[in-house]
């Protein structure tokens, strides 16, 4: 597969979507069953895009982890409607950024984030055009609108760097990245997965590596954010908690393998799997090796009160207005669920 298939198959990496999300009318999950002779509970988890910041659901999958947990997953490329289709009862999981969850809540749906997905400033990587050697020297910086961690990202190092850019908003990753490489803008900050087409063909270059935390101000070191989370309508998970709990015991072995695996590991179980087999291997390879450190967050999934109200400032600097981290609306408490999480034992 070419440049921009691959990029075309990337168009909407969960971490820095542009949400949209609908009036919504309540609605609800069905209930599971709990006879041990039953089939295997079923759940529909609702992601964006085919894409490695993603992977971790395709891994489980693959590697038989939620067959092995009794869970029959169904894996749904939602692309845009990640959020609605979570909100609507289509899905019962998001794999989205936390945004999505935010934006869901602020409209009266009761919501519950459940696990972390994509952290470690993953939605951060900033490149520039050919000329363009540190962030302070880009005069525009391409980003997703104000409400995405991708525009937070950029608001974060505008002050941690002393830089004094201008954004420039477009609606999708993909535009993002083409006005950086043909020179409409001087710089662009994304996701690793939606820039390695342009940096492979020598076309673009890293000024901002999140992962090298020892090139980052001090002062933004320990700042983290949901870039991609796991979360759902609150009534829906707790009808289908049986089948919840053993779909994060997959998840959370996704987790293990990934820590564990090589990158070429990783790309080859990727690769066993029909919706990954146009991917050039030497690319995925890449792509793991690079979003590898990053998947799972700071704590293997788990979400933390402390990095919980982290993400809500980081939420409230990109945009999100409405976001109140002192509020109960807004709590640790209200709208985050580990229970499911500590229920997932995987040994």
């Amino acid at each position: 597969m070419g440049r921009m298939a691959l990029r075309r198959s990337l168009v909407l990496a969960a971490a820095g979507s542009l949400v949209m999300v609908p009036a919504l009318a309540a609605c609800g999950g069905g209930s599971s069953s709990s006879s041990s002779a039953a089939p295997p509970e079923k759940l529909t988890v609702a992601l964006g895009a085919v894409a490695v910041t993603l992977s971790p659901v395709w891994l489980a999958q693959q590697l038989g982890y939620f067959k092995d947990a009794g869970v029959d997953v169904t894996i749904s490329n939602a692309g845009g409607q990640v959020a609605t289709s979570v909100a609507s009862g289509q899905a019962d999981v998001a794999m989205l950024g936390l945004p999505g969850a935010l934006a869901v809540a602020n409209q009266g749906r009761a919501t519950s984030v459940i696990g972390w997905v994509l952290g470690k400033r993953g939605s951060g990587f900033t490149v520039g055009r050919p000329g363009i050697n540190s962030i302070t020297d880009c005069k525009t910086l391409a980003t997703l609108p104000p409400g995405t961690s991708i525009y937070a990202w950029g608001e974060i190092y505008k002050s941690a760097f002393g830089a004094t850019y201008q954004h420039v908003t477009f609606g999708d990753p993909p535009t993002v990245v083409a006005n950086v490489v043909s020179g409409n803008v001087d710089c662009a900050l994304t996701s690793y997965d939606q820039f390695y087409a342009g940096i492979k063909a020598g076309k673009l270059h890293l000024i901002v590596d999140p992962r090298d935390e020892a090139s980052l101000p001090a002062q933004i070191r320990s700042t983290d954010f949901m870039d991609a989370s796991l979360w759902g309508a609150t009534d829906t998970l707790k009808s289908k908690r049986e089948a919840v709990t053993r779909f994060m015991v997959g998840f959370k072995r996704a987790l293990a393998y990934i820590k564990s695996a090589t990158p070429e590991q990783i790309a080859d179980t990727l690769l066993q799997n029909n919706d990954w087999k146009t991917f050039p291997r030497e690319d995925l390879v890449a792509l793991a090796a690079a979003n590898k450190p990053l998947l799972g967050g700071p704590e293997a999934g788990y979400i933390s009160e402390k990095n919980w109200q982290g993400a809500l400032q980081v939420a409230k600097l990109g945009g999100l207005a409405y976001v109140d981290p002192a509020s109960p609306k807004w709590s640790y408490q209200t709208l985050v669920d580990m229970s499911y999480f500590d229920a997932a034992k995987t040994s």
